[in-house]
């Protein structure tokens, strides 16, 4: 059910974090009063300035002033998210490590760089949910989804894009709204980073056309308008972008 799930969201081409411990037993159970007595870690399986890490270190803050322990996030980055995941996993089950798992723990294993899966944490709760978006330069020529799909039509394989890792959520979402308009997935040049914060970066600095993340991950960008986002995979039209279409409308 759990595995279901985790696959509905990927159909809904959303990325997803859990906060987790490692598998175990934790130690202390019994004795909740002298948990806890030094400082915990929190692991990050991706880049410092992305949206899993601002929503790990939001936790950190809120878990400091609640416990009164120091939580520090530690980003584990590298193979597709594999190296922060595994991390997490292997690390002493006595509540004294958390990761924030992502979608990507469902397709690492499909890749043959983990063998992780939800069976190795135990999950606490799930603590965010972004819907994907297509965003570009704020000078670039296309300004609607309509016209970014033809340029891809028109030169196949020219224009570049980014979000995350290879297979990762960002980089499904794309896939998944190419082959909605009917043009093959690699018709576009997928640029593999750890995360959406660099791949924003590559953005600005011109190196990739347009980048798939979260609205959350670019929206000082977009509010600074050096970025401009062309679509959002959701639902609804989001609240605090409201002249933002949807990839349905």
């Amino acid at each position: 059910m759990l595995r279901h799930k985790w696959m509905l969201l990927a159909t809904r081409l959303l990325a997803s974090c859990l906060l987790a411990l490692c598998f175990g037993t934790v130690a202390g159970c019994g004795q909740p009063k002298a948990y806890p007595n030094r400082s915990i870690i929190l692991i990050c399986p991706w880049a410092v300035g992305g949206g899993t890490d601002r929503v790990s270190r939001f936790w950190a803050d809120a878990l400091r002033k609640e416990l009164g322990k120091p939580v520090t996030v530690v980003n584990r980055t590298g193979g597709s998210g594999a190296v922060g995941h595994s991390a997490g996993a292997n690390a002493r089950p006595d509540g004294y490590t958390l990761t924030t798992i992502t979608f990507e723990l469902c397709t690492m294993h499909r890749m043959n760089i983990s063998t992780l899966t939800v069976d190795d944490y135990t999950l606490l709760l799930q603590i965010n949910a972004d819907p994907a978006a297509i965003i570009v330069r704020n000078d670039a020529p296309w300004k609607t989804i309509e016209s970014f799909l033809d340029a891809i039509r028109a030169a196949p394989g020219k224009l570049k894009m980014s979000g995350t890792a290879t297979t990762g959520a960002w980089d499904l979402a794309r896939a998944g709204l190419l082959q909605a308009a009917d043009i093959p997935a690699k018709s576009v040049i997928w640029v593999p980073h750890d995360g959406a914060a660099p791949s924003l970066q590559e953005l600005l600095g011109g190196h990739i056309d347009a980048v798939c993340c979260s609205i959350p991950e670019a929206a000082p960008s977009l509010k600074g308008n050096t970025l401009r986002a062309l679509v959002v995979m959701s639902e609804e039209r989001l609240d605090d972008f409201p002249d933002l279409p949807t990839a349905r409308e």
